[in-house]
């Protein structure tokens, strides 16, 4: 019997208008069924996180650390649950998934631990110059299926202690973890403040330009991101140049490519020590770099 997953929107956990399974790439068998969200329940995502954030722009660092801290909590509460599924969607090792729901926490502590109070970069008799950061709106995340869950909150957390709210977009893939703990935190925060959805990778351009969303943060492949960067900018242009100038929007992105191994017939690798086929870990384990982009 597989598992069936909601999606987060405005607080509430949601069906999806279709559904698709998604696969333990370890032994091929559908562990669960995902929602794919539509058009409309995107439009809906966002209204609510432009609603949440006319009042969550206004909380304290204080208040937003506080809901990051009892984000953490549920996750520790839940550490074994979350490692179980990313076992499942990625078929990665369990002693890899407990380490990433322990660096989940790692970051999301450390974020919560940091304020942007003003800072003074010039002071003289006749002048003050102060820094001052403001929220710009409704953050996107749009994640890989490197490390889904770590990237996730690593997204996540910096938001919304920033004063933002977000959306988050889990590769259709590996979307469980990202799912499970939108169930966890659905109490956490208020409303609308965090909104995750899935897909079967057809909401990324609505995603990138929609006029609701102020800033996309989004950690994947190189062509992906041309396709982001020309869907921000309104141009079909590849010229960075072009992108720049044009850009309606803020967006951070980190660009990764997959790099295919091939491992020849060596009877000795099996003696081989432990720490040096450790010391290889995106190699043996996951086939690609765990790197991720912050809003």
């Amino acid at each position: 019997m597989t598992m069936s997953y909601q999606m987060l929107i405005n607080g509430t956990l949601t069906d999806g208008t279709d559904s698709i399974g998604v696969i333990n790439p370890a032994n091929e068998s559908v562990v669960a069924q995902c929602p794919v969200a539509s058009t409309e329940q995107l439009n809906d995502a966002v209204a609510a996180a432009q609603l949440a954030f006319q009042s969550w722009k206004n909380t304290s660092f204080a208040e937003r650390a506080e809901k990051i801290a009892a984000m953490n909590a549920a996750i520790a509460a839940n550490a074994d649950e979350l490692a179980a599924i990313l076992v499942q969607e990625q078929g990665k090792p369990l002693e890899a998934a407990q380490a990433e729901v322990m660096f989940s926490q790692m970051f999301a502590e450390h974020f919560a631990s940091m304020s942007t109070e003003p800072s003074v970069l010039m002071e003289t008799e006749d002048q003050r110059v102060e820094i001052h950061r403001r929220p710009l709106g409704v953050v996107a995340g749009i994640c890989p299926g490197t490390s889904p869950l770590l990237i996730t909150v690593y997204k996540l957390a910096p938001a919304l202690m920033m004063g933002n709210t977000i959306i988050i977009k889990p590769a259709p893939t590996t979307p469980l973890s990202s799912l499970k703990l939108g169930e966890l935190i659905k109490d956490i925060f208020p409303a609308g403040v965090v909104n995750i959805i899935s897909d079967n990778n057809n909401l990324g351009p609505a995603i990138t330009a929609h006029p609701g969303i102020a800033k996309v943060s989004f950690t994947g492949s190189t062509e992906t991101g041309k396709r982001i960067m020309a869907s921000g900018a309104g141009t079909s242009s590849d010229s960075l140049w072009s992108w720049a100038v044009t850009m309606r929007r803020s967006c951070s992105m980190t660009l990764m490519w997959l790099q295919p191994q091939r491992v020849f017939s060596m009877p000795h690798l099996l003696t081989a020590d432990r720490a040096a086929l450790r010391s290889s870990d995106c190699m043996f384990t996951r086939q690609f770099m765990t790197i991720c982009a912050t809003p």
